[in-house]
């Protein structure tokens, strides 16, 4: 209890060490002043502007801006679900994960996160240990192949693989 207690005032020190330098840092940026970073970040921005089309002075109008939004979000979920479909043949996979079951699953997952919803799934082995899914919808435990209802008092942490 002393460690959180200590943790946390530790936190609290040195979010408001960095307060007021990075308001001050913020500041500059939205006033278009020069900053310490600018001799180093600027070309790259600049490659970005380019690359993109796009005058960093101008503002941009909300229809544009949703657009833009929804574009975004949606190459995200794609490249999400691209991911999951072939993830077992990706180099940096020390766990070794295969490809999630089926491309339903895969979108459901990448659909969930850009979402951001809980939509758990409970694998057939977790659902032999009669373990239970907490997702918002009916709940019951899986037993013999034939679901019965659970009271809330039986109720156990649910077993879910996380892909």
């Amino acid at each position: 209890m002393t460690k959180d207690i200590m943790l946390f005032v530790l936190f609290l020190a040195v979010l408001l060490l960095c307060a007021w330098p990075l308001g001050k840092y913020m500041a500059r940026v939205f006033n278009y002043e020069k900053t310490c970073g600018e001799r180093f970040f600027a070309p790259l921005e600049n490659i970005f502007y380019k690359m993109a089309k796009v005058d960093p002075r101008t503002e941009m109008p909300w229809k544009e801006y949703c657009l833009n939004l929804i574009i975004f979000n949606a190459l995200g979920m794609l490249s999400l679900f691209v991911l999951q479909l072939t993830q077992a043949f990706l180099p940096l996979n020390p766990q070794q994960l295969p490809n999630v079951e089926t491309w339903h699953l895969a979108f459901n997952t990448a659909a969930s996160f850009m979402t951001n919803t809980c939509l758990l799934y409970t694998s057939d082995a977790a659902d032999d240990l009669l373990c239970v899914n907490l997702g918002g919808r009916r709940i019951h435990k899986k037993k013999n192949k034939q679901y019965i209802p659970v009271s809330y008092k039986q109720l156990t942490l649910p077993t879910h693989r996380i892909v």
